[in-house]
């Protein structure tokens, strides 16, 4: 889709990801929501997990702590670098190719 677009993510690129189940507030991460998998910008705050897309058209998801267990919401990895036919990125640094 279209949510991560601020953050250069777009439908069809290759995404590298390091394998893990937390990563630190304000990274790009993959999340499973029931069973459904997400790449967002996670943010940590009040016992909640904030799931924030990069393209203002879409609204942040809020999570507690009983929704984390129930449905379950899960990080699966950090987004580490991520290639399209453009250009590739790593993480805040942009290689030309």
């Amino acid at each position: 889709g279209d949510s991560m677009e601020g953050s250069h993510i777009y439908e069809g690129d290759l995404v590298y990801v390091q394998k893990c189940n937390t990563i630190a507030s304000g990274q790009i991460g993959i999340v499973i929501i029931g069973d459904e998998a997400t790449i967002k910008r996670l943010y940590y705050k009040d016992n909640l997990i904030i799931l924030e897309a990069s393209n203002p058209k879409y609204g942040s998801h809020f999570f507690t702590k009983q929704e984390i267990e129930e449905i379950p919401v899960q990080v699966i990895g950090l987004v580490r670098f991520l290639k399209n036919r453009f250009y590739s990125k790593l993480l805040n640094n942009t290689i030309q190719i």
